[in-house]
């Protein structure tokens, strides 16, 4: 699928470039946070298509809030494996 595997590519390009961006240490408002975590949920949902769904809920004044960098983006990571590998009758709500 041609038109699938360029919006991947894309996708980890601007992940990868905002990797390479951000310094741990340096406190950025969730709302950036946010924006890198989508792109790399929008990464998942091409490579897993039907067996990925998405559903983030934030608070009005939450994405002003300052959060280390690069952060949520590990616990993503390990929410969205641990996710696929438990079967639906296990996952908690």
């Amino acid at each position: 699928e041609p038109d699938a595997a360029e919006s991947m590519v894309v996708e980890l390009s601007d992940l990868l470039r905002a990797s390479l961006r951000s310094e741990p240490a340096q406190l950025v408002p969730l709302e950036e946070e946010l924006k890198t975590v989508r792109q790399y949920f929008r990464i998942a949902g091409l490579r897993f298509r039907d067996r990925f769904a998405l559903s983030l809920q934030i608070a009005p004044d939450a994405p002003q809030a300052l959060v280390p960098s690069f952060r949520l983006q590990p616990v993503a990571d390990n929410h969205t494996r641990t996710g696929l590998e438990t079967p639906p009758a296990r996952r908690a709500i």
